[in-house]
């Protein structure tokens, strides 16, 4: 299929994926046409029949949710086109320039508080849209949802599994077998799917990364045990997981208001400044709304060791509490600052770190990076994990599959199956 020009417009560049029923592409425009967009993304159907009916059914479904939904909202990729041609149907969609959440939430790596809290957040806000106009994703999953390169929001994507619900009928579905296992509640294999069953996908997702454990390894109860979590999120992803749907926040609005309603109340009271959003752009405000830098970022981080991270164009810096542009937009991503110093990721996709100076204190790319604890910070070179310094010095060898953050002078490795405790010294003490 590469190479392969479709309705004398849509030239296959790139395979991207490809699922149980579909292949999808990176397409470009011939260049005597004049687009905004120079890139869009093709979707092939593929059945297992070429006569299955029901999947090109449901083919044209998903071409009509993303035709309602892509037009009214940023976080959803905008529809272009549907057409058949030599037998084969295909749905045209806009390119998001960005990389899955599953490059993100990965074994070993448990997210912050903070993180989670942000993940809940971009994640609602979109899907409270989606059941506003009554439909159900029904794959929620960590590589559905994007992270866009160019102001960092979360984009839902995928919307094959989608379908349509009229209030107050039950809604029996004609097939069990649609969405991701890991992520499904019982209503949904059962074939009645509800608008709850995306919150039960969405708090699978948070408690996954959360607990750096592989979705399939998370205890149904203990799971709050085995990590640092205020009791107040805790409920709240208890209360999204439910086993009955009708125990679970009824759809995605509702558990919004109870995230923004207690993380309004315990929100810590300090003098930073906060981020808000106006017309699309973000600027900080105290917090009794005074505005104290006037919203112009296209995204924006909340301050860290007196810097934030905002982003502007297709890239992200550092302002200081003035607004002022301390260390220029020059990374793809960059996140908060730990003991002095920020992990970023450059333009060539390597990662690094800086100090708030703007200048890098690693003397080699990293592969991955995790912030600074107790004066020394995970990395990995050659997808194997170890240890760097502040002073950009390798003082534990890569040579672990995964690794965590030091707490108290210990830091759990594995390497296969077998997992293990470290010193700083890199000596196995267990």
């Amino acid at each position: 299929m590469i190479d392969t020009i479709l309705r004398q417009r849509y030239h296959l560049k790139e395979k991207l994926g490809s699922g149980g029923f579909g292949e999808t592409y990176l397409a470009e425009y011939p260049h005597n046409l004049s687009v905004r967009q120079p890139k869009c993304v093709v979707k092939l159907l593929k059945p297992n029949r070429k006569d299955d009916s029901d999947m090109v059914s449901r083919f044209k479904h998903e071409a009509e949710i993303l035709i309602t939904l892509g037009k009214e909202h940023d976080q959803i990729p905008k529809y272009i086109d549907y057409f058949e041609e030599n037998q084969d149907f295909y749905i045209v969609q806009e390119y998001i320039e960005g990389h899955d959440l599953s490059n993100e939430i990965t074994v070993g790596k448990p997210w912050s508080e903070d993180e989670v809290i942000e993940l809940l957040q971009g994640v609602l806000k979109v899907l409270a849209y989606v059941h506003e106009q009554g439909v159900i994703h029904r794959d929620i999953k960590p590589s559905n949802i994007m992270r866009r390169y160019s102001d960092h929001k979360l984009i839902l994507i995928d919307f094959g599994a989608a379908k349509k619900v009229i209030p107050g009928i039950e809604n029996i579905s004609s097939t069990n077998d649609i969405g991701t296992l890991s992520y499904m509640p019982i209503e949904q294999i059962d074939g009645n799917p509800q608008l709850a069953s995306d919150i039960y996908s969405l708090g699978r997702m948070a408690i996954q990364a959360l607990t750096g454990l592989a979705v399939d390894r998370i205890p149904k109860h203990s799971w709050c045990e085995q990590v640092n979590v205020t009791k107040w999120l805790a409920d709240i992803l208890v209360k999204m997981v439910q086993y009955n749907f009708r125990h679970r926040y009824r759809d995605a609005t509702e558990a919004l208001n109870a995230l923004k309603q207690t993380t309004v109340e315990l929100e810590p009271l300090d003098n930073l400044p906060v981020p808000f959003q106006e017309s699309g752009k973000w600027g900080y405000e105290t917090r009794t709304g005074e505005v104290v830098i006037q919203a112009q970022f296209n995204s924006a981080q909340k301050f860290s060791e007196g810097l934030a991270r905002v982003g502007l164009g297709y890239h992200v810096g550092y302002i200081d509490q003035t607004g002022k542009i301390v260390i220029q937009p020059h990374y793809l991503w960059g996140g908060k600052f730990c003991e002095g110093l920020a992990r970023v990721r450059s333009v060539n996709k390597t990662y690094g770190y800086i100090n708030k100076q703007g200048n890098p204190i690693n003397k080699k790319s990293l592969d991955g990076a995790l912030d600074f604890c107790e004066g020394v910070a995970p990395v990995m070179i050659n997808n194997k994990w170890g240890y760097m310094n502040q002073n950009g010095e390798i003082v534990i060898e890569p040579q672990f599959d995964e690794a965590e953050k030091f707490d108290n002078g210990l830091a759990r490795v594995r390497n296969g199956w077998q997992s293990h405790t470290i010193d700083k010294a890199g000596n196995l003490i267990d």
